[in-house]
């Protein structure tokens, strides 16, 4: 899985350099890390480590500001952590995960955006853009937990 979030990473990256200077780009690498990092119930560190070292390298090599991305992936992850935990393994259903990773990245990118707009004229239009290239990216990560409850037989 390790190489699956390497690949994320990368095509945030990517995604990042494409769109410069028209909107944030979608948070793939986060989405990723939920995704993985739920399903896999065994290796909670891990994940975590991960999404502070995946967050410091974004700060590093697009806001310059170390530890701002770090520090906001830990906490989408361990609150998302936290709450997946709570819930027993029949009520998880497709449409939760859903909802919970929609929340999450909404709430990242809300953070993003003011930060990014920060002494510029606020546009609306870039979060509307973000919103319309994140939405595929969440429905290929909810079709996966579909396939992973589907195949776990929850």
């Amino acid at each position: 899985m390790i190489a699956v979030l390497v690949f994320a990473w990368c095509l945030q990256d990517f995604l990042q350099a494409l769109f410069l200077g028209w909107t944030n780009s979608p948070d793939v690498f986060l989405l990723t890390l939920l995704t993985v990092g739920l399903l896999d119930e065994t290796a909670e560190h891990r994940y975590l480590w991960i999404a502070f070292i995946g967050g410091v390298l974004i700060d590093l090599r697009w806001t310059g500001v170390p530890g701002m991305h770090g520090a906001l992936f830990c906490v989408a992850y361990m609150t998302s952590g936290l709450f997946w935990a709570f819930i027993p393994k029949e009520g998880r259903v497709p449409y939760l995960f859903l909802s919970l990773i929609t929340v999450n990245l909404v709430v990242v990118a809300l953070f993003r955006w003011v930060l990014s707009q920060v002494g510029l004229p606020i546009g609306t239009a870039s979060f509307g853009a973000w919103v319309l290239l994140t939405v595929p990216f969440i429905l290929i990560s909810w079709l996966y937990y579909c396939w992973f409850y589907r195949r776990e037989n929850v």
